[in-house]
Formats: structure tokens, sequence, C-alpha cells
């Protein structure tokens, strides 16, 4: 294929497209005979089939771009560019390969996205509010966890009128606890705890959060002791039902794939020298 069949080939997608705007059109190499056109602002895409053979610059993963003015004519300069391939998607009739990043990229323009793996392999995106988010299941937020698994003696209140909290009492290690299927993805990572509580009153000192995690598996007995555990003091604003947000990290390097994850989250109220009750609001647990 001649860079003039590229140019032409990209040109028809554009004169196609009502968008007024300049357009940007964007060849991908897939094959040393086959080529994709995309353009901006249109979801049209063209496979064209031919040889690059006469385009002696052009590798598997090239991209080359192409500008339009609004009335579809190239502007003055419609030389074929060629970006270097690095980090750019190889793509196929089935998959597109990319090349892993050590960061998160630049936030991309108004109205578009970003989709790229770190080298923590992830599958992430980014969309133009510069907000990363995994592919995957990153963050189970816990809805039920007021009818979790609780130490006996604890109750339920209500802060405020629509907002229901577990109490957490001194003197007590009271604690909450649950399982839940291991996201896709999560094992060998680590996983974070965020938890939001507030003090009773507007006294001050140190409350003590504790944290477990268990793994239970097929071909195992249940465990006796924890994977991971960790604890962290806090201390209170010394403002009654001021929301204060804590979190916990701990380790899924033994979980594998499969494997149920149980959670125990605990206050050490009979060290912590906070002497009065506080009440959780609720937690979620992320590998983001």
């Amino acid at each position: 294929m001649r860079p003039s069949d590229v140019v032409r080939t990209a040109r028809r997608v554009v004169d196609k497209s009502k968008d007024k705007r300049p357009q940007y059109a964007t060849v991908f190499a897939r094959d040393l005979n086959r080529v994709d056109v995309r353009v901006a602002n249109s979801p049209t895409v063209i496979h064209h089939v031919g040889v690059l053979g006469d385009m002696q610059s052009v590798n598997v993963g090239d991209v080359v771009r192409l500008i339009w003015q609004s009335d579809g004519r190239p502007m003055a300069t419609v030389n074929a560019a060629i970006i270097d391939n690095t980090g750019v998607p190889v793509t196929s009739d089935t998959y597109y390969e990319f090349k892993e990043q050590t960061s998160a990229p630049e936030t991309p323009a108004t109205g578009y996205g970003k989709l790229y793996e770190l080298s923590s392999n992830f599958l992430c995106f980014k969309n133009d509010a510069s907000i990363q988010i995994p592919a995957m299941v990153g963050r189970v937020a816990f809805s039920d966890f007021m009818s979790w698994d609780k130490n006996s003696g604890m109750t339920t209140t209500t802060p405020e009128s629509d907002i229901p909290a577990l109490q957490f009492r001194d003197n007590y290690t009271d604690y909450i606890r649950s399982s839940f299927y291991l996201p896709h993805g999560w094992a060998g990572k680590i996983a974070t705890v965020a938890f939001y509580w507030a003090p009773t009153t507007a006294n001050t000192g140190s409350v003590i959060w504790g944290l477990s995690f268990f793994r239970v598996y097929s071909g195992a007995n249940y465990p006796t002791s924890a994977a991971d555990s960790g604890t962290i003091a806090e201390n209170t604003p010394g403002v009654a039902k001021r929301v204060v947000k804590s979190t916990i990290s701990l380790s899924l390097s033994t979980f594998a794939e499969g494997d149920l994850l149980y959670i125990k989250l605990y206050r050490s109220g009979s060290t912590d020298t906070y002497a009065y009750t506080v009440t959780l609001a609720g937690l979620a647990i992320s590998v983001v």
C-alpha cells in the first residue's frame, strides 16, 4: 500500500463524517497486509486490505495521523507522520495488545478517555477528569455490614435520623466479620479497607482499630490464624459525631484465585484511651 492509498482511504472516512470540526484520522498498522483507519469523533472503522511494502517506515503497531479541514479537504501538509509505536496498541481481529505502563498517562483531552495497562498488571481507564478507574472490580463496598456476624451485645444506633450505625463499646473487643468471594485479579495484591466512624462525645482519646484477613479455600481446614492482620490508633477529633476515615492495608500474598476472603474488623476498647462508645457507619475494601 502506497502512502497515497492510506491518505485516500482515511479521507473517505472523513468525508462521511457530519462533524464539521477538524478531523483526525488514525491509521493502525495491524500487520504487513492490513490497516485500520479510525477518525476522531466518529465510530467508523475501515479495514483496508493492501500491501504496506511501499511504506518502508511503517511497522506493525505504528500510528499515522492525518488532519483534515472541516470541509473534508486535506490541510496544506498531508504527508503521513509516523508516530513512534511505543505504547501504541497492536490490533488484530480478536484483541488489542498494550505496552505495559509504569505510571498513569497524562489526562486525555476533554471528551476522550485512555485505556492502558499498568505494571501492577491492572487494566485501567482514565477519563478527562483525570480519574483513574481499574477495568476490573477494584473496590467492594459492604452495604450489608450491619448484618455481619458481631460480638454479643453490640447494637445499632442512628447518630442522625437517616444514618444508621453500629456501636463499638469501650472496655470491649467488639467486632464484625464476614466473608466474600475474592474478586478476579486480587490474589497476591495489597488490599486496603477504608472505614468511617465517629466518637459519640466531644472527649478526646485514641481509638485502636484492628483488621484481620483469613483465607478460606477448598482442600484445607478452616484457618486457625489470620493470613495477615494489623492495627491502627486514631485520635478522636474532639467533636461528637465528627466522622473520621481510617484505612488499614493488608497483604493477599497467600491468596489464590477462587478463594474466600474472611474479614474481621474490631475495636480494642479494653486497651485504647477513648473511654466512650464509637459508631461505625460503613466500610469498603479495594486494591486500587
